[in-house]
């Protein structure tokens, strides 16, 4: 009897045991789905599948992160959306930027060898950014008078690139109508009345023209508002003297003056904008006029126009190290040889 039980005991744990078993594989099953769909759901939306939604059927917690996902998924999409949107425009203001950077450069003129002994000329512009506000030119007035212009816009960007070109333009197209060839003081005044007219940005540019007479050796300049230029004369660099004067856009009846000196073969005119003077290193120190004096006035006597600009701007850039550049950069050298063309 005693073992009869013991066996019935036995065989009832078994079958108890297989009972608990499958109920709780079944159970397990209601457990593991969802999760299982939850899993895969994630992980094509990881893929990329913004719109695949969960389709969970349960109101506990594993149901509310379903709901959660979907939300997610929702709000990923109208990110990317937006992100793809954004990164369209942005390569678009890009591009454009780009044209516009050709734009300006082929604005400026490049070639420097004019098939002439009576003179050389070099000049380079590096833009802060993608364009600039200064500009440098040069062009004839006739056979033996030679124009040459520095300028440095107001600010920075397309504002100060359109206001650029606007002020090339007018300078040039007066200097080209003169009747006196030596009024370049009337050029100015000129000019500076046209740049006040519709000028509401209250842009301004510093502008420094001047004309070499190729036979004579003439310099006949006016100034307005820029940083005075230097002249080697005697195998020395010495700061010119340009007075006082207004920047061109400011007031329309500002007054502009000349000034002339002798050039004698061999001298060299050197013209910049503030971008060299006030190129700063990470410790906030200045280029500075002091130290472009002493550069210019260590350089090799013999060495070309486009060497001697070239180690001014290696100079610059140790100075500045790891500084970002923070203005336009636009330097112009003009040698005087004489004798003729």
């Amino acid at each position: 009897m005693f073992l009869f039980l013991m066996l019935f005991s036995i065989v009832l744990i078994v079958v108890m045991l297989v009972f608990v078993l499958r109920s709780g594989i079944r159970e397990s099953d209601k457990f593991l789905d969802p999760i299982q769909q939850l899993i895969n759901g994630v992980q094509d939306i990881a893929k990329g599948n913004f719109d695949r939604r969960l389709e969970v059927p349960s109101e506990n917690e594993i149901g509310k992160l379903a709901q959660a996902v979907n939300t997610m998924a929702d709000e990923l999409k109208t990110y990317m959306n937006n992100l793809q949107q954004e990164t369209a425009e942005r390569e678009r203001i890009s591009t454009e930027l780009n044209v516009a950077t050709s734009i300006q450069q082929s604005m400026l003129p490049h070639e420097f060898d004019f098939d002439r002994t009576d003179f050389e000329i070099y000049a380079t512009m590096s833009a802060a950014k993608e364009v600039g506000g200064d500009f440098y030119d040069f062009y004839f007035v006739d056979n033996k008078h030679l124009i040459i212009t520095i300028a440095d816009v107001s600010g920075k960007g397309v504002p100060a690139a359109l206001f650029m070109s606007r002020s090339k333009t007018m300078l040039q197209n007066f200097a080209l109508s003169m009747k006196d060839p030596d009024d370049l003081a009337a050029v100015m005044s000129l000019s500076n009345r046209q740049l006040c007219y519709n000028n509401e940005e209250m842009l301004f540019v510093t502008v420094f023209m001047g004309m070499l007479n190729l036979e004579t050796g003439e310099f006949i300049y006016a100034n307005g508002g820029h940083n005075p230029p230097l002249v080697r004369h005697e195998n020395k660099f010495e700061f010119m003297d340009v007075g006082k004067s207004c920047m061109l856009g400011i007031d329309e009846d500002a007054p502009f003056g000349q000034k002339k000196i002798k050039l004698a073969p061999g001298d060299i005119i050197f013209l910049y904008t503030d971008g060299v003077t006030e190129a700063m290193n990470e410790s906030g120190e200045l280029f500075g006029e002091n130290y472009l004096h002493e550069v210019l006035n260590g350089e090799d006597k013999s060495e070309s126009l486009e060497t001697l600009l070239e180690n001014l701007r290696k100079a610059i850039k140790n100075h500045a190290g790891n500084a970002e550049q923070s203005d336009d950069i636009t330097m112009l050298a003009l040698k005087f040889n004489g004798g003729g063309n």
